[in-house]
């Protein structure tokens, strides 16, 4: 427009901004990481940074309702699985940290191989946040797990979220579950 100035539209000016920033996000993700901080959109790192850039975009404009615990340690034989309930209306669930312990009594069990599931959705549910295996030798006093902290695991919007083993372990072989997180609302 000549001799004027050109007026951006607030969705448009909202859109700039927010790539902006998650452009910074990026290359601030670069730079720690021991890059040279400049971010170029062709190729399979760098569409990395940026997923990782909107999740923690996403994370800092998040307003935390509460956090929650969800475990189950039940006796050998038996499934572990834990459900957090669904957050509610425009709210969901996220997920910041989790363990699956899975241990033999003191009779030696069968060696098993499990999955172990983060599910956004109820027990059975095929949507994994996360989703791996664990193993158990058939030895007496054996054990076996996994933990991890410091993440950011976001579910749908009004939907349960459940941890859990894909089945009981056996006879002599015990599981346990544990997720913590918070109900989240943007």
């Amino acid at each position: 427009m000549a001799g004027g100035t050109e007026q951006v539209g607030a969705a448009e000016d909202s859109e700039a901004t927010s790539n902006g920033s998650l452009i910074a996000i990026a290359k601030r993700i670069r730079t720690l990481l021991g890059g040279t901080g400049s971010v170029r959109i062709t190729d399979g790192t760098d569409e990395a940074l940026i997923d990782a850039a909107k999740y923690l975009y996403v994370r800092e404009r998040a307003h935390i309702l509460a956090p929650w615990i969800a475990q189950h340690a039940p006796g050998a034989n038996v499934q572990a699985t834990a459900t957090k309930a669904a957050a509610g209306a425009n709210t969901y669930n996220v997920c910041t940290a989790f363990s699956f312990i899975f241990a033999a009594g003191a009779t030696a069990p069968t060696a098993i191989n499990l999955g172990i599931r983060i599910i956004d959705g109820t027990s059975g549910g095929t949507t994994y946040l996360k989703s791996s295996t664990i193993s158990l030798p058939a030895t007496a006093g054996a054990m076996n797990g996994i933990a991890l902290s410091g993440l950011w695991l976001p579910g749908s919007v009004n939907t349960a979220m459940t941890i859990e083993f894909s089945a009981a372990g056996g006879v002599n072989a015990i599981e346990a579950v544990w997720m913590t997180g918070v109900t989240v609302t943007d």
